[in-house]
C-alpha cells in the first residue's frame, strides 16, 4: 500500500530529509508531536466497517526506535522517512525524521508504522539506496543502547509484521528497530522498491462476493497493490455466518502469475462488528482471470467448506 503515498510526496519528504530535518525536527516531545496528514482514502471498506472505526480524537503515540548495529557508521549519509498507513481508510502519510525516538498524534484507527534509512547523497529519491527497513516489534531490547544486534532467530520471534491498534485510551508507546536491508534481499534496495509504479493486473479497487455451500455469503470490497507478480491488499468484508453477520477487515499478500492463477491469503483479520466471541478464520482465495476486469474461483478457510467467489473490478 506505499505506493498511495506518491512519487512527488515522497521527493518533497526525501528533499526535506536530504537537507537538515534536525533543524525543524518535530515530534522530540509530546507537546510538539508530529500531526501526519494522510493521503486521500479510496473507500474501499464497506460503511459500517468505517463507522465503527470512525475517529473521535486524537491520541499520541511515542515510537522508541532502535537500530542494528550493523548500521553503526551510516548517519553522516543516511536521510530518514517514517511512514504510517492507516489500513481502515487507506491514507497514508510520509514525513522526514532524524532517525530517532518520536512521539505523532493520529486519530484512533489501525495503522502501518514504518521507518526508512536510504542514502541522503542521491538527488532523486527513487534512485537513493536503502540503508536499513524500521519495522515495530514486540519484544524487550536492553535500554541502555540504541544499538542492538538481532539472529536471524530473535528477528522472526521480535517483529511485529501485523498492524497496531490505536484506540486513544492514552499515549501509546511502540518500540521500533531499523533492520539492516540486506536481510531483505534485493526485495529492498532502493526507494523504487517500496514506492515504484504498482501497475499490474490486480492494482485498483474490487467488488468481492462469495457463497458457500451452507448457505452463507459475503459480499467485500478489496483494495490491491500489485508489483511484478507479488500482490498486497485489503479486504472489507461483511459476513453472514450461522445467521450471524460479522464486518471484518482482512490483510492479504499473495502472487498472480503469467497464466492468470491468482492465489491470495489473509495474514491478519480485525473484526469490527460481531457476536460478543466471534472469531475469524483466515481466508484463502484461489481463483483465475477471466478478462480484464474478472477473477472467479474458490473461497476457503481451514475449517469451513470452500465457497466460489467472484472478484469484479471497480
Amino acid at each position: 500500500m506505499l505506493g498511495e503515498v506518491g512519487k512527488q510526496t515522497v521527493a518533497s519528504a526525501f528533499s526535506s530529509a536530504r537537507k537538515d530535518p534536525a533543524a525543524s525536527a518535530k515530534g522530540t516531545n509530546q507537546r510538539n508531536a508530529v500531526e501526519p496528514s494522510f493521503s486521500a482514502a479510496r473507500g474501499t471498506g464497506p460503511d459500517r466497517a468505517v463507522r465503527y472505526a470512525a475517529p473521535r480524537r486524537q491520541a499520541s503515540v511515542y515510537v522508541e526506535v532502535f537500530s542494528e548495529e550493523s548500521l553503526n557508521g551510516f548517519d553522516p549519509v543516511a536521510a530518514y522517512l517514517v511512514i504510517i498507513v492507516d489500513e481502515i481508510n487507506g491514507g497514508a502519510s510520509i514525513f522526514p525524521s532524524t532517525g530517532e525516538s518520536f512521539w505523532v498524534n493520529v486519530e484512533p484507527g489501525i495503522y502501518s508504522f514504518y521507518m526508512i534509512m536510504a542514502d541522503r547523497r542521491y538527488g532523486d529519491a527513487l534512485e537513493a539506496p536503502l540503508y536499513g527497513l524500521g519495522l515495530p516489534f514486540n519484544g524487550s531490547l536492553p535500554l541502555w543502547d540504541n544499538q542492538y544486534e538481532l539472529s536471524d532467530s530473535a528477528l522472526n520471534s521480535l517483529v511485529l509484521d501485523a498492524p497496531i491498534e490505536v484506540d486513544g485510551a492514552g499515549p501509546l508507546g511502540i518500540q521500533m528497530v531499523i533492520l539492516d536491508a540486506n536481510r531483505f534481499g534485493d526485495d529492498v534496495r532502493s526507494l523504487a522498491n517500496v514506492f515504484g509504479d504498482d501497475d499490474g493486473f490486480l492494482t485498483g479497487d474490487w467488488a468481492v462476493s462469495a457463497d458457500y455451500p451452507e448457505g452463507d455469503w459475503s459480499r467485500s470490497s478489496a483494495q490491491f497493490s500489485q508489483r511484478g507478480n507479488s500482490v498486497m491488499g485489503v479486504v472489507h468484508s461483511s459476513h453472514v455466518d450461522n445467521g450471524s453477520e460479522i464486518d471484518v477487515q482482512q490483510l492479504v499478500h499473495g502472487s498472480i502469475d503469467s497464466d492468470g492463477v491468482v492465489l491470495l491469503k489473509a495474514y491478519e483479520a480485525r473484526i469490527f462488528r460481531g457476536p460478543s466471541r466471534s472469531y475469524w478464520n483466515l481466508d484463502t482465495w484461489r481463483g483465475k482471470v477471466l478478462d480484464s476486469n474478472t477473477v472467479e474461483g474458490s473461497v476457503y478457510d481451514v475449517e469451513s467448506a470452500p465457497g466460489y467467489f467472484l472478484m469484479a473490478r471497480l
